[in-house]
């Protein structure tokens, strides 16, 4: 029996590693959804919310991804990912105040497949992000200092919100496991981790114009999500 189960194993391992070196033949499509969370550089906004009576947000929070993607003779993905991230709501002085961001990358992979089941792959994405930090109730007014926009009182209708953008740059990393083990197309679940920086950014902004004496916050930071997505490929 003993010699039978290795013999069963070793036959596994081999139509497995069949299997991945195969898939440099294959082409197709797969796309997913996501759920997990990712840390933004906010802390110097934290600093002067907190100085000027406001409740602060932290340096992170949960996110919700989706993302496409063409695999290429089984080892380049070319393709797209949008993310979301939201801070928080708070309330303060009976409004409610948010601070919420997210970015969209265009990125190239090079996928490794050490089993049938079993994908690797680095990934660079490159694309555009931002954040916004708004308060109920309120209509922009353009030309304002930070510290202004902080200490305009309830009765004043103005300065809604402030929104910031940014290049990004995703350095990045996924391993998927495809829950098929014979056919290429099928579902997979998978883990997605890396670091999001953020090389040019124009600040704060109320409707097109500069804010003066802003914090600088931006989505650089790290994340890691948990994905589910569906893989629908062939051999070429």
């Amino acid at each position: 029996m003993h010699a039978r189960a290795a013999l069963a194993i070793l036959a596994l391992a081999v139509t497995d590693a069949v299997g991945a070196q195969e898939s440099d033949t294959r082409i197709g499509y797969s796309g997913f959804v996501a759920v997990g969370a990712s840390g933004f550089r906010t802390a110097a906004l934290d600093g002067q919310l907190a100085a000027n009576g406001y409740p602060t947000f932290g340096t992170g929070g949960p996110a919700v991804s989706v993302g496409a993607y063409r695999l290429f003779r089984g080892a380049v993905l070319l393709g797209g990912e949008w993310h979301y991230v939201s801070l928080g709501n708070e309330r303060h002085q009976d409004r409610a105040i948010g601070l919420a961001g997210g970015y969209a990358t265009l990125g190239v992979a090079y996928a490794v497949h050490p089993s049938r089941l079993l994908r690797l792959y680095p990934r660079l994405g490159l694309g555009v992000g931002g954040m916004g930090l708004w308060r109920e109730h309120d209509e922009a007014r353009p030309g304002v200092g930070f510290v202004e926009w902080l200490a305009n009182p309830n009765s004043d209708p103005g300065y809604a919100t402030l929104s910031q953008a940014s290049m990004v740059m995703d350095l990045g990393a996924a391993a998927e496991l495809s829950f098929r083990s014979v056919s290429l197309s099928g579902p997979v679940i998978g883990l997605r981790f890396g670091y999001v920086t953020t090389p040019f950014d124009q600040g704060w902004t109320v409707d097109g114009r500069s804010v003066t004496g802003a914090p600088r916050a931006t989505v650089a930071g790290p994340y890691a999500r948990l994905m589910l997505g569906w893989r629908r490929e062939r051999h070429h």
